[in-house]
């Protein structure tokens, strides 16, 4: 790996008095997408809410690394539910952080949330409300508002959950995109193989409060180790891997 954006070492993570993850150790590099698989209820999600803040972790260290040295990572979430507001209108929706953040003129405020809806190609539903949105178009706002506040690193929940393979598609492509078009680092929670191990340049995969396998997608098809293998290899497709 390269340059680290967030080293997690020596992590404990607990449910209530349930132990999820016992001593893992988690390098995340800067600008680079990042995919953590593993079976339903191992925990991917908490250790996602505690290396962004949301929860803490029993013992262990977290240690995060800026370009600049001098400011704090921000963060962008994009929950597995959109948790888009249903009173409020797309634009509003994503105006909601900019607003609650900083002080600026409405024509600014106006001119960023219209930036973030052409790049996820949905200005034109600005002034629609969320249940008139398609799942796909609901996924894309929602993401839309997670980079509203231009954040280092993005945290996705569940991304490709409940969307059709044309839109999961869609987003994987938006998700390498928001990438390059915000110079920020992705983390995703996913069980969608096939499109992580095209999307993903590196790759944790969990079994048991552990990691059972970590590396670049080639790297993990190659992992012997049998769980490793039978999580993967009813969708293992060759053709298209990252290295």
């Amino acid at each position: 790996m390269n340059t680290p954006l967030i080293q997690a070492k020596n992590l404990h993570i607990y449910h209530d008095s349930q132990c999820i993850f016992r001593n893992i150790d988690i390098t995340i590099e800067a600008n680079k997408t990042t995919a953590f698989m593993g079976p339903s209820g191992v925990g991917k999600s908490s250790l996602l809410q505690v290396l962004s803040g949301q929860k803490k972790q029993r013992s262990g260290k977290i240690l995060h690394t800026n370009k600049a040295n001098t400011q704090p990572l921000k963060t962008g979430i994009l929950f597995q539910n959109n948790a888009l507001l249903l009173h409020l209108t797309v634009f509003e929706n994503v105006a909601l952080p900019i607003r609650y953040h900083f002080q600026l003129p409405e024509e600014l405020v106006h001119e960023l949330v219209m930036m973030k809806l052409h790049a996820v190609n949905l200005a034109h539903a600005c002034e629609l409300y969320p249940e008139q949105l398609s799942g796909g178009m609901s996924r894309r706002a929602a993401i839309a508002r997670s980079i509203a506040l231009d954040p280092n690193i993005i945290f996705y929940d569940e991304p490709f959950a409940g969307q059709d393979p044309i839109n999961a598609e869609s987003i994987a492509k938006l998700i390498k995109k928001m990438n390059t078009y915000l110079d920020a680092t992705s983390i995703i929670i996913t069980h969608e193989v096939h499109l992580t191990l095209q999307l993903a340049d590196y790759i944790y995969i969990f079994d048991k409060q552990r990691i059972a396998s970590q590396g670049k997608p080639k790297e993990v098809l190659q992992d012997d180790n049998a769980f490793v293998r039978s999580f993967l290899s009813p969708n293992i497709n060759n053709r298209s891997v990252n290295n």
